[in-house]
């Protein structure tokens, strides 16, 4: 289903290079606190509808757009085949982490579980987690985010003898005091029968919820369009299928 969007737009200038984006006011916020604070009429930014991000990726941020539009999580060869500029050479994973960290920044709930569940499958499919992925993630969000716990607990369960040494040397003390608890903590459990296929099998049977920030009172987006609540006959009107993961590899 086509999202209708209607009313007045927003500018959005976005990062080094304050790429402007045209978003809908409507759609931007209904789906994040950050956005419906900032365009109110108080601020400057509600008068001029003009909202500078500059500390923010553009890459991010066009998948956030996306997301909004289409409520699919779009991979990296997707996104590019997309784009009318050229973009940096970036990893599908941090893609993914950077676009966490924005939806972070602006609150919006279902995107960030809707990309932590796309880095869930991105690393079934390609099981190594960069450590300039982890450096990224742990600058740009609080101790405790799912983020973080996801990472810490897949990283520990691939960790590679290359990757100890660079963590090592690496001076995020957040980082590496997280990923020495998680490792100290998977010790007690290993029992030899290939934990590194945990993950494929939580995100085969639909646990990854155990990662998201929804909590017990709110449906999941996954779940949201087969529950007969008005709050999800609602959300259905902007909402289509489920995340799409492409590759073209």
């Amino acid at each position: 289903m086509a999202t209708r969007v209607s009313g007045d737009f927003a500018t959005i200038c976005v990062g080094k290079t304050k790429e402007n984006f045209i978003v809908s006011s409507e759609l931007l916020t209904s789906h994040s606190p950050y956005f419906k604070a900032a365009l109110s009429t108080r601020w400057k930014e509600g008068q001029t509808r003009k909202i500078e991000l500059p500390e923010d990726e553009e890459d991010a941020f066009e998948l956030y757009v996306r997301w909004l539009l289409t409520r699919q999580i779009w991979s990296v060869d997707i996104a590019d085949d997309c784009s009318d500029k050229n973009t940096e050479d970036i990893t599908e994973e941090m893609l993914l982490i950077r676009a966490y960290c924005l939806g972070e920044m602006v609150q919006d709930t279902e995107f960030k579980d809707a990309v932590l569940d796309a880095l869930i499958e991105e690393n079934t499919k390609f099981p190594i987690v960069a450590v300039d992925s982890l450096d990224y993630a742990w600058k740009h969000t609080r101790p405790g985010s799912p983020l973080r716990n996801f990472l810490s607990h897949y990283w520990v369960r691939l960790v590679y003898s290359d990757q100890l040494l660079d963590l090592d040397n690496s001076s995020n003390y957040e980082l590496v005091k997280d990923l020495l608890a998680a490792s100290i903590e998977r010790i007690g459990e290993l029992d030899g029968t290939g934990a590194e296929n945990e993950i494929a099998e939580q995100c085969a049977e639909g646990h990854t919820c155990a990662y998201h920030e929804h909590g017990g009172s709110m449906l999941c987006y996954k779940r949201k369009r087969f529950d007969g609540s008005k709050e999800s006959k609602d959300s259905q009107k902007a909402d289509g299928t489920k995340t799409k993961r492409t590759r073209t590899d």
